[in-house]
C-alpha cells in the first residue's frame, strides 16, 4: 500500500504492562490498521483481533531516544531491534553506532 505523506498520522496507544511501556501505532486515516513489523519491513496491516503473531509485530517498546534525544521503538518480540528510518523507509533492525539517530524519534499532538 502506497501512503502519501497527508496520510502519515497515527494514534500513538500505550499498553501498560508489568515490564515496560509499549505501544502501537493505529492509523487516523485507516482506524483498525497498525504498523507491523514482517520480515524486518514495516507495514500497514488491518487487526481483527484473532492474529497473536500481528499483535506481537505491532506493539513496540517505548525507550528514551537510542540517540540524544527522543524516543526509540524496539519490538516487543525481537528484543534488541528498533524501529529505524533510512531514505524515507522504516526498517527493524539492530542500530550500529553510527545509525543511532535514524533509531531516534519525536513527534508532537495534532
Amino acid at each position: 500500500m502506497m501512503l502519501l505523506k497527508s496520510t502519515l498520522l497515527f494514534v500513538v496507544t500505550f499498553l501498560l504492562s508489568d515490564v515496560d511501556s509499549s505501544t502501537r501505532f493505529e492509523s487516523v486515516n485507516y482506524p483498525g490498521r497498525y504498523i507491523r513489523h514482517q520480515d524486518y519491513k514495516f507495514k500497514l496491516h488491518a487487526d481483527d483481533g484473532t492474529d497473536n503473531t500481528f499483535l506481537a509485530d505491532s506493539t513496540f517498546n517505548v525507550h528514551l531516544g537510542y540517540a540524544t534525544s527522543g524516543f526509540s521503538f524496539e519490538a516487543s518480540n525481537f528484543p534488541g531491534y528498533y524501529m529505524k528510518h533510512e531514505s524515507y523507509l522504516l526498517d527493524l533492525m539492530i542500530p550500529g553506532s553510527s545509525q543511532r539517530e535514524d533509531a531516534a524519534f519525536s513527534g508532537s499532538p495534532v
